[in-house]
C-alpha cells in the first residue's frame, strides 16, 4: 500500500465502444478514493474525442 493523500489523479483511458472508458475512469477512482480527482479524458475507434482541449480546461496548479 502506498500513502496516496494530496497527490492528484488524471485517467486518461481508451476503449473499443464509446463509453468504456468512462467506466474504466470511474473504477479507478473508486480504488483510489486518497487521490484528488482532476478530470477524465478518454477516446473510442467510434467516438474520438479532443483531449488537449478538454486537459487544457482543468485549473491545474503546480506547486
Amino acid at each position: 500500500k502506498h500513502e496516496l493523500s494530496g497527490k492528484k489523479l488524471i485517467c486518461f483511458a481508451t476503449s473499443a465502444s464509446s463509453t468504456a472508458w468512462q467506466d474504466t475512469c470511474k473504477n479507478i477512482k473508486r480504488r483510489f478514493p486518497n487521490l484528488e480527482h482532476l478530470g477524465n479524458f478518454g477516446c473510442s475507434n467510434r467516438n474520438s474525442t479532443n483531449t488537449l482541449r478538454e486537459f487544457n480546461k482543468l485549473n491545474i496548479k503546480k506547486e
